[in-house]
């Protein structure tokens, strides 16, 4: 029932515009001279029907009764003047009839079109709340795998960069050791060289001593 009464909310502006449309036509009177705006409040009404949906709509025409010539009177002109007004009046009842059951068929098709409609978002509610999850888990999870790529490949980048510094590293230190060992075996060497030396002056030195000392004794 709500969602008629919103339905109705919805489209007032539009209700209350072509009443006034209606109302504007001024087919109410019984003078003969408005026969012309009943016909035109027919139409109006018949083209209504259509627009709404409703099938074999037509105007009746309902001719005033053929009489003889009568003297012109007061009350002649009065009866002249209510029998033309009664075909306009049944005009104007039938209509009525044929609106109000124009206007009750719209409203219960719009009725049954607003709780179908109801019923049917209804239905697809739990659906479109599980698709917006699936959806939201599919892109959550997709932005997850897009980060975890990322970081996998920023820290190959790191690995691969520390791995270059370590190898050129590496390869700046056997230059460096050679010629360290170069020095430390030449200084090792001349030490070698220098002990190899005094040991041998030293030889010497000693032997002649022992020669001096005969040389005394003689």
């Amino acid at each position: 029932m709500n969602n008629v009464i919103d339905f109705i909310n919805v489209n007032r502006e539009r209700y209350l515009d072509e009443l006034k449309a209606l109302l504007a036509i001024p087919s109410i009177s019984a003078l003969p001279e408005h026969a012309a705006d009943v016909r035109r409040c027919a139409e109006w009404c018949g083209d209504e029907m259509r627009r709404v949906g409703l099938q074999n709509v037509r105007l009746i025409e309902t001719p005033a009764p053929i009489q003889a010539p009568l003297e012109a009177t007061p009350e002649l002109a009065a009866s002249e003047s209510e029998a033309a007004a009664k075909p306009a009046k049944k005009a104007r009842a039938r209509q009525t009839v044929k609106t109000t059951q124009a206007d009750k068929a719209e409203s219960a098709g719009n009725t049954v079109k607003v709780a179908a409609a109801s019923k049917t978002a209804e239905a697809n509610a739990p659906a479109e709340a599980k698709a917006k999850k699936t959806k939201a888990r599919k892109s959550k999870t997709k932005k997850a795998v897009v980060k975890e790529a990322k970081a996998k490949k920023a820290k190959a980048k790191k690995v691969e960069k520390k791995a270059k510094a370590k190898k050129a590293a590496k390869s700046k230190k056997p230059a460096s050791a050679t010629k360290g060992a170069r020095k430390a075996t030449a200084k090792t060497a001349a030490n070698k060289a220098k002990k190899k030396a005094t040991k041998k002056a030293g030889s010497k030195s000693a032997a002649a001593k022992p020669a001096k000392k005969k040389k005394k004794a003689r």
